[in-house]
């Protein structure tokens, strides 16, 4: 019984440091002990995804990006408030897919995007540059008619 007491006790003292080199090194206190454990620990996040672009429409934003060229690429989360600044996490996609349609919105309501990079060891990226969009009824032009397309699908014609 007393072997494990101190056995555990020992256990408690150690250190594990990760030095600057990506090495494990394992300490007694401030003493490195006699052997030396080295493994390769990435981590190295990946950059922001580049070039957000969000496009309002009825009641949705179109959100279309570039992904970073990280070789590790795991995920791409996406994150929407209606500040300026937002931290709330929305989704994730699969890397290559670099499009996300964010529906159902309120139409008139201006929402914030930024997005932040995942790669295999679980390294997180920054979170990329602030798009917004507000989304609203959609408006085009046929031959010098001007339309409005409405929530359910119904057009109006807008005089001129």
């Amino acid at each position: 019984m007393l072997k494990i007491i101190n056995l555990v006790l020992l256990c408690l003292i150690l250190c594990v440091e990760i030095s600057s080199q990506n090495q494990i090194i394992i300490k007694r206190g401030k003493n490195k002990l006699n052997y030396f454990s080295s493994v390769g620990v990435d981590i190295t996040p990946p950059s922001a995804p580049q070039n957000l672009l969000a496009v309002g429409g009825a009641d949705k934003v179109d959100l279309t990006w570039v992904d970073p060229t990280s070789s590790d690429l795991a995920k791409i989360y996406v994150y929407r408030d209606e500040t300026i600044d937002p931290i709330t996490l929305l989704d994730s996609v699969a890397v290559g897919v670099l499009t996300y349609v964010d529906t159902p919105l309120v139409n008139g309501t201006k929402y914030f995007y930024k997005l932040k990079a995942r790669d295999n060891s679980y390294n997180y990226s920054v979170l990329s540059d602030n798009a917004h969009a507000t989304p609203g009824y959609e408006y085009f032009v046929t031959s010098d008619i001007n339309y409005f397309k409405t929530n359910d699908n119904k057009y109006f014609l807008v005089k001129q």
